[in-house]
């Protein structure tokens, strides 16, 4: 029995010295695996910020191309167009605010200069237009 025992404390310590041996090996494999993980973190990184550097050296060399360049110009053309309309649409403003009312008109005016919407407009006020007839510019027969 004795013989028993100490083949199985033997068998045992086998069984746990190759345990411990995947124990061991798994740990390795584990931080190999997290120095390369690490490492390729660190990789695309600076992958990354290399394509967002060259993003932005496309988009400066896009602005210097024929396309940019007429890009940029419609977009100060019509940023032009919009400010011009808009000090016009405000100078039509104040000229409108500056001109006098109907109201203010025939307050102000003498009342032998108002007039009456009944009087017909005289003959002196009438003006027509004069049509003249003109000559052909080539005289001759037609053949």
């Amino acid at each position: 029995m004795k013989a028993f025992w100490s083949w199985l404390a033997k068998i045992l310590l086998i069984v746990v010295l190759i345990e411990a041996w995947f124990i061991y090996d798994l740990q390795r494999d584990k931080q190999l695996l997290t120095a390369d993980n690490i490492s390729l973190e660190e990789q695309l990184l600076k992958s990354e910020q290399n394509a967002a550097d060259m993003q932005a050296k496309l988009a400066e060399m896009e602005k210097h191309t024929l396309k940019g360049m007429l890009t940029e110009t419609n977009k100060a053309v019509v940023s032009g167009w919009e400010k011009l309309l808009n000090a016009v649409e405000q100078e039509l403003k104040k000229a409108k605010d500056s001109l006098p009312t109907e109201q203010d008109d025939t307050a102000t005016q003498p009342q032998s200069e108002q007039t009456l919407p009944d009087e017909a407009p005289t003959q002196s006020d009438r003006v027509v237009p004069v049509i003249e007839e003109s000559e052909p510019a080539v005289k001759g027969e037609r053949t």
